[in-house]
């Protein structure tokens, strides 16, 4: 779901709470919940593929609400020292049906973009039965009303978010609804919320629907219907030689891209069919079916690979060949670049074939893979190099060049040292990257902290945490920001940081400073990846998150940044009430923290 986007615009007037809610701007970046799963945040930075790293050419901002260190002291802002702007008259005493309520018809527009974006997460994750009866409620309403059709859709969108079943029923209705545009979302929706027995009565009016509904159709039987009753339809579709065919073609291989269709569905559509797609879409054809254990789709990349001398489709030849048991056609590839070699000049070296045929080495990681790939690792051409390197990750390799290259390496080595230890996730690199941080002077040590980070190894957690502990140094690219900060900032790069930044919190006792920075990292690390590993990692540091926030011996300003962090990734129905109760208990005598929560709760539910 898109949380970036912008709320529906009724064109009925909607009634807007008569509080106002702007006393959360007060804290700044403390309660925003616009940050993204697997980002950190405080560096300039480009995209690395491995989730969450930072990547950038330096800090350009401070980090939260910290203001960054001067002469000496990290200062914080006066984030408890004075009132909300304005606070609602009244505190807040709406009941769980009341509340519901309120979240669910949020997604209408009118209160602001965060409560918006809150409302479609909360109804995503929360499937109990009285959300889905609230939901489905109000989805009915404005479907009633086709001059509100845009707020419908947020609704279907919310559905399709859910991946469940519950709202299977509910979507067929609205599939058949008057106007295109809810038509096709509902559609949309049921991709992932659909189930086989709503897949079954959808399907009965695909012959009369139009292009654009098949489309959607196709991929939502490839999602709900078992292999038995999809590949029947699907070879129909893929054998139609009128107008639609062409479209209907390209459909199918984006629906295997986009959802997860059983094998035995890809295999049985695509079999014998492979000669009906032309030009890139024959070689996702053929990659598909190869993957899913067709040997014709290996045999058919092969065929091609024989006859290829462009090295862009020579890369999506090798890749849909290292799909599924890749050592079946190493000899293969090596000797058709090896005539490239001769023939063509050098297509079959090209950096780019290159890269992703250290890749396809690393799939395997045998002896002679492993040795083929320590070599490849040492090419002057980074692409070559960092492919090799990641493909190295995790095996026994000889890498201690990187190393010895970071120790003694300057201007553009130096860097090129660096970025071999990050891609290689080299453990033993550490110690080198360290020793040069020691010797380091000014804004040169912001390359060594954050290679650190980047590295992602575990071992480097020891000395990021002794950074974080240690005497801040302000002179980091100008004194934007310091050492202390930056350390917690790429420390939540590391996935196995958990244990040691909650030993950290706790043994910084009454240093409330950097346990805000620690408890910023946290937050990060809790969102570093969305695999199961990840989303394991995420619900531990929620749940002590959680524990701590109404622990009223926690310190209210760390409870107002342990709830921030919550907000839009783990806050349920069950905390609104639990907050309320809260508030008419006046558990802390800091009146502003009150008033935080009591805003809070208006803007939300």
């Amino acid at each position: 779901m898109n949380n970036d986007s912008s709320p529906p615009r009724p064109t009925m007037k909607t009634p807007r709470l008569l509080c106002a809610l702007t006393g959360l701007l007060l804290l700044g970046g403390l309660l925003s919940c616009g940050q993204e799963d697997g980002q950190t945040s405080g560096t300039s930075r480009t995209s690395s593929g491995a989730g969450g790293q930072t990547t950038g050419q330096g800090p350009t901002r401070k980090l939260g609400y910290w203001e960054p260190l001067t002469e000496g002291v990290i200062h914080a802002k006066p984030v408890l020292e004075q009132p909300p702007a304005r606070v609602p008259p009244e505190v807040y005493r709406r009941n769980r049906r009341e509340a519901l309520e309120m979240v669910v018809k949020k997604l209408s527009g009118g209160w602001g973009q965060r409560s918006w974006n809150f409302s479609k997460e909360l109804l995503r994750r929360d499937q109990s039965d009285e959300v889905v009866e609230e939901l489905i409620g109000f989805l009915n309403r404005y479907l009633a009303s086709e001059s509100l059709s845009n707020v419908a859709k947020t609704a279907l969108q919310v559905m399709g978010s859910a991946s469940s079943p519950v709202y299977a029923q509910a979507l067929l209705s609205a599939a058949a609804h008057s106007d295109r545009t809810v038509r096709e979302e509902a559609l949309k929706a049921l991709i992932q919320s659909g189930d086989e027995a709503t897949t079954d009565q959808l399907m009965q009016r695909f012959s009369r629907s139009s292009t654009r509904e098949k489309a959607l159709f196709i991929r939502i039987l490839s999602q709900q219907w078992p292999a038995t009753k999809a590949v029947p339809l699907l070879r129909s579709v893929l054998v139609d030689s009128g107008p639609e065919g062409p479209i209907l073609r390209e459909q199918i291989l984006r629906s295997f891209k986009e959802v997860e269709a059983a094998a035995e569905t890809i295999r049985g559509s695509l079999e014998d069919n492979l000669y009906r797609f032309k030009g890139l879409d024959r070689i996702t054809a053929a990659s598909f079916l190869h993957k899913s254990g067709g040997e014709q789709g290996r045999l058919d990349l092969l065929q091609m690979l024989s006859e290829e001398t462009n090295p862009k489709i020579l890369v999506l030849l090798i890749s849909g060949l290292s799909q599924r048991v890749p050592e079946a056609s190493l000899e293969f590839v090596d000797r058709r670049l090896q005539q490239l070699n001769s023939s063509s000049g050098d297509a079959g070296g090209d950096p780019i074939v290159q890269a992703v045929l250290a890749s396809y080495l690393g799939l395997m990681g045998g002896a002679a893979e492993v040795a083929r790939l320590e070599v490849m690792a040492r090419f002057e051409d980074s692409r070559i190099a960092h492919a090799a390197l990641e493909a190295l990750q995790g095996k026994k390799a000889r890498l201690d060049w990187i190393a010895k290259a970071i120790q003694s390496a300057t201007g553009s080595d130096l860097t090129m040292a660096l970025e071999s230890a990050i891609a290689a996730r080299d453990e033993g690199s550490v110690s080198a990257i360290l020793a040069r941080l020691e010797k380091a002077e000014g804004a040169d040590r912001w390359r060594f902290i954050q290679a650190l980070g980047r590295s992602r190894a575990s071992a480097a957690v020891p000395a990021l945490i002794g950074l974080i502990r240690g005497e801040p140094m302000s002179d980091l690219l100008k004194g934007e920001i310091d050492s202390c900060s930056y350390a917690a900032e790429v420390i939540a790069n590391v996935p196995d940081c958990e244990e040691a930044l909650w030993g950290l919190y706790k043994d910084l006792g009454k240093d409330l400073i950097r346990r805000s920075l620690v408890i910023e990292a946290l937050g990060k690390n809790a969102l570093l990846s969305q695999d199961e590993v990840g989303r394991a990692r995420k619900a531990r540091i929620h749940a002590r998150f959680r524990e701590l926030f109404y622990d009223p011996q926690t310190p209210p300003r760390e409870r107002l940044q342990f709830l921030g962090n919550m907000v839009m990734h783990s806050l349920e129905m069950a905390d609104a009430m639990r907050l309320k109760r809260m508030l008419r208990k006046e558990e802390t005598s800091e009146r502003v923290f009150e008033d935080t929560i009591n805003n809070l709760l208006f803007e939300l539910f």
